[in-house]
């Protein structure tokens, strides 16, 4: 009899705490936490500034774009945002992508004008949705989860 009793408050605390973290809101990357330094494995680096301009270094834009095309030009004004990922039904059950994306507006002297690039905002802790931030963008399908993925330094 104890241990059916034991059994059942086991299986309650397993409950609540499935609960709890199923049902927690995750918080909104706010400006100020994603403002700073991220790099990627092959050194290319993106810098988020508090003006919401955009510097990107060394980017391999075969990998963001899938084209060798696009030219980026550092000089003109590059902006970035965040804004909500629209969920599917799919991405509500296995979502591993994260909720919010770093929307981009990149000048190209070659197309002559501007290019939209969003990036994945995915944190580091509980699948994801919790700061410190992260970005990355798919490179291909994104259920072969691979990934140009950039890691804040600063």
């Amino acid at each position: 009899m104890k241990k059916c009793h034991l059994l059942i408050l086991l299986c309650s605390f397993l409950l609540l705490i499935v609960v709890n973290t199923a049902c927690t809101k995750s918080p909104v990357p706010q400006m100020n936490e994603l403002t700073g330094v991220y790099q990627a494995e092959d050194d290319a680096i993106i810098i988020l500034r508090e003006d919401s301009t955009i510097l990107f270094l060394n980017i391999d834009w075969s990998k963001v774009l899938r084209t060798t095309y696009f030219q980026y030009s550092p000089e003109e004004v590059s902006t970035w945002k965040i804004i909500p990922y629209e969920l599917t039904p799919y991405d509500e059950i296995f979502n591993w992508r994260g909720r919010y994306l770093l929307s981009t507006q990149l000048y190209s002297e070659k197309i002559g004008g501007y290019v939209g690039i969003e990036f994945f905002i995915h944190g580091e802790n509980r699948m994801g949705y919790y700061p410190p931030w992260n970005l990355y963008i798919d490179i291909s399908d994104p259920d072969d989860m691979n990934r140009y993925y950039f890691k804040k330094i600063k």
